[in-house]
């Protein structure tokens, strides 16, 4: 923590010289070249034909893309000798690695019969390794390597093995994924552009390195699902294996081995897993030898440990990459960002800068692609130049000077101090036009300041700008929403480089007293890290409370708004009252209740938190409204159970599978009672629906009613899910099945599916909270 202002809030910091011949970065994050600032505005354009269009409209910042590295020889020379000023970009997705990909929630089949034949779609794979299982106790019935055909592999179940019904499971040992080739392909790709590098004599025109082995859309998956098929891979893991723990016997106890029966760490290296985070077969695998062991896969820390191995070769060897690039050349080299990694999300720097993409127009740009890129950047404290590589107006272009322009503005906000604009010919007066005016906002507009919040808590945070130049942004840190019953908001945010408790009041500004455990010794901040004016009381801290977050730093605790506990203490009688009317049992929840009110004087914040938790709870049992979770599910056909923070229960049920799944459908059904309280409930779904798939999902209620998806959530939260609302439903008091069902006429089939509320008490969304019954609004 670099001082009482800084734990969580990333402003301007003291230049750093990274190379002192030829560059520097200063405090607004700008690049400065041999003394003179460099804010590039141009194009970004392929090698050839666009190059030389863009030249001849008097450009002279272009960001050059190549396929591979001698195809940008030609356009040195030719940027070069129009006296522009470039950076070389790798302009095609870098190679994927060969992996094993282990993902049984998507590749099985459910309910096989003694007989029958299955073609299962396992993409640029030249082999398969499959096991069928018995459905009853899971036990494996038959296993073997499948035939791959035209990118299917051939699976025959005959009347010859025992059993009655089967499930399939199918691991593709594919020969490319989306994944980074951080092995044989990166090395491979790293010779080829460091012989290139130093066979060239570059002139005064070249400013940087972008992507310099191709794009990376993915450096790593940390959710597992894979494992790479690569011996230099292999070679690597075991050396992380021997370090980690030493013995063979510590590895096993790790792993959950159900009989210690690894003789070394490089035999530990070449196993597989035959299941991933949430489902699977109980194995590991060796698929030279192809002999199973047996491990309780629910607590294995087998996944961890190839993470691990994962984002520590691609931390190792992208920082290596960098070094030996600028032994050759003098230039800055970095990385765009596209998802959280083990390269941007770093407690050391990797590379000189953050690409920031910003593909689309209006908010969309900012949330999927730009805030990523600029939070990356914040939370190295501004250590790295921030250059918006790539912006576009999406597949069509722009289509008025105005969207470029705006796009252009949200990005120097954001803290952007150079741009590169999709080569766009009907663009380029819109760009001419603009110009000026930008690059006056940037010469005096220092870098902004970040106030973070964990994706996790996506709604009711967002990434958007606050007063005083601050935006908050998004990160993939721990830390979660607080369930303040009315009135606030609040989330927890724990990293390396901001830990926090944010707070706020959505309805308006008022003074608040706040509960905390030792008010003498609460430091509360506002949103742009100043020290907020508090009154100290002797049972709390009175805040000006409003819209703008404030923060408390130095301690864990919960605060607590005084009114806020009120509300609760208030609303338990109020159900405890309804629960007698009913004649509803709540007598174990309202003991733990009260335990928990006993110790607030003492703890306020954990007791508070008991108490919310307790009074959810009662309010299932008496409230009208039905709260269900879809994971709980156990008649499905949808092939995951996901763990994710941003979920209710953190978890949800999903579905991604390549197979068409025949008339039914892909399913998840449920059951829901309708309270005699109930009325006519409104019915709301949480859903992470593709928006070209929302019109192949029907929601079937009972035996006689069928909803359709609406096309647009009412709000969203996490990463992509959000509230659907179904309207309200005429139905009796009793039971009903709800089912919901992705269509076999659906363009891709993945969906996943949080929770079901149906209520008639007011509901406004906002994340995973569930309604609150208030006495003041019966």
């Amino acid at each position: 923590m670099v001082s009482l202002l800084l734990p969580f809030v990333c402003a301007a910091w003291t230049p750093v010289l990274q190379t002192p011949s030829a560059w520097t970065l200063d405090p607004a994050r700008g690049m400065s070249w041999r003394g003179v600032p460099y804010l590039p505005v141009g194009w970004r354009v392929n090698a050839g034909e666009e190059l030389s269009a863009a030249l001849a409209t008097g450009v002279k910042d272009v960001l050059i893309d190549a396929t591979e590295p001698q195809a940008w020889t030609g356009a040195i020379a030719e940027a070069e000798s129009a006296g522009a000023a470039y950076l070389l970009g790798g302009g095609s997705k870098s190679k994927g690695a060969p992996a094993f990909v282990i993902q049984p929630e998507t590749y099985r089949v459910d309910k096989v019969p003694r007989r029958a034949s299955y073609m299962v779609p396992v993409p640029n794979s030249q082999s398969a390794y499959y096991v069928l299982l018995t459905s009853q106790g899971l036990g494996i019935a038959k296993r073997g390597w499948a035939e791959v055909t035209n990118g299917s592999a051939l699976i025959k179940v005959d009347e010859q093995v025992a059993g009655g019904s089967f499930v399939l499971l199918v691991y593709p040992r594919a020969s490319e994924t989306e994944y980074a080739d951080l092995w044989e392909g990166f090395d491979s790709a790293r010779d080829r552009l460091l012989a290139w590098l130093a066979s060239q004599k570059f002139g005064p025109g070249l400013r940087g390195i972008v992507n310099p082995l191709g794009r990376v859309e993915r450096w790593n998956s940390y959710r597992g699902g894979y494992v790479p098929d690569s011996d230099m891979f292999r070679l690597e893991f075991e050396d992380f294996l021997q370090r980690k723990y030493g013995d063979v016997s510590r590895l096993a106890r790790a792993w959950k081995l159900r009989s210690p029966e690894i003789l070394n760490f490089r035999e530990a290296a070449n196993l597989v897993a035959l299941f991933s985070t949430t489902r699977g077969l109980d194995r590991l695998w060796h698929p030279e030898t192809d002999r199973l062991y047996p491990v309780d896969h629910r607590t294995s820390g087998y996944w961890a440990d190839v993470q691990a191995a994962i984002e520590n070769s691609a931390a190792r060897r992208a920082k290596r990459l960098v070094d030996a690039i600028q032994r050759i050349v003098d230039v800055p080299v970095f990385w765009e960002w596209s998802a959280w990694s083990p390269i941007h999300d770093s407690p050391s720097k990797i590379g000189d800068g953050v690409g920031m993409r910003a593909i689309g127009t209006g908010l969309d740009p900012l949330e999927t692609y730009a805030a990523g890129a600029a939070s990356c950047v914040a939370a190295q404290g501004g250590r790295e130049w921030l250059a918006a590589t790539d912006i576009s107006g999406g597949p069509n272009g722009f289509t008025e000077e105005r969207q470029l322009s705006n796009s252009l503005t949200d990005t120097l906000e954001l803290g952007a101090r150079g741009w590169f604009v999709r080569w766009q010919p009907s663009a380029v007066q819109w760009l001419k036009n603009v110009t000026p005016a930008l690059l006056t906002s940037a010469a005096s507009q220092p870098a902004p300041k970040a106030l973070f919040y964990p994706e996790n808590a996506r709604h009711p945070a967002n990434t958007q700008r606050l007063p005083g130049g601050v935006w908050w942004l998004p990160t993939p840190a721990a830390g979660n929403r607080i369930d303040y019953w009315i009135d606030y908001e609040g989330y927890r945010h724990v990293s390396r480089y901001a830990t926090f408790t944010a707070l706020w009041r959505p309805s308006g500004t008022a003074n608040v007293l706040i509960r905390v455990q030792r008010p003498d010794q609460a430091k509360f901040l506002a949103h742009d890290g100043t020290p907020l004016d508090v009154r100290v009381k002797k049972d709390g801290v009175e805040v000006q409370l409003g819209p703008m977050p404030i923060l408390l730093v130095g301690t864990e605790e919960v605060p607590v708004p005084a009114d806020a506990l009120e509300a609760v203490l208030e609303d338990y009688n109020f159900t405890v009252e309804q629960a007698k009317k009913l004649a509803i049992d709540v007598g174990e929840l309202r003991f733990m209740f009260q335990d928990a009110a006993r110790k607030e004087k003492d703890n306020p914040g954990a007791a508070f938190t008991e108490m919310v938790i307790h009074l959810r709870a009662m309010q299932e049992r008496v409230a009208p409204f039905a709260w269900v979770e879809f994971e709980a599910s156990q008649n499905t056909t949808f092939g995951e159970y996901t763990k994710d923070p941003a979920c209710s229960g953190e978890s949800a049920i999903a579905n991604h599978s390549p197979m068409n799944p025949g008339n039914e459908g892909y399913y998840v059904k449920s059951r829901i009672r309708v309270k005699n309280n109930m009325g006519d409930p409104v019915l709301w779904i949480a859903a992470d629906v593709p928006k070209a798939v929302r019109s192949h999902v029907v929601v079937e209620v009972g035996t006689s009613l069928t909803l359709r998806l609406p096309e647009t959530p009412e709000s969203g939260f996490g990463s992509g899910f959000g509230w659907y609302n179904l309207g309200p439903l005429a139905l009796k008091p009793g039971s009903y099945d709800v089912t919901i069902r992705l269509l076999p006429t659906a363009p891709e089939w993945t969906a996943a599916f949080d929770s079901m509320l149906l209520t008639s008490v007011h509901f406004t969304p906002s994340g995973t909270r569930k309604p609150t019954w208030q006495s003041s609004r019966q």
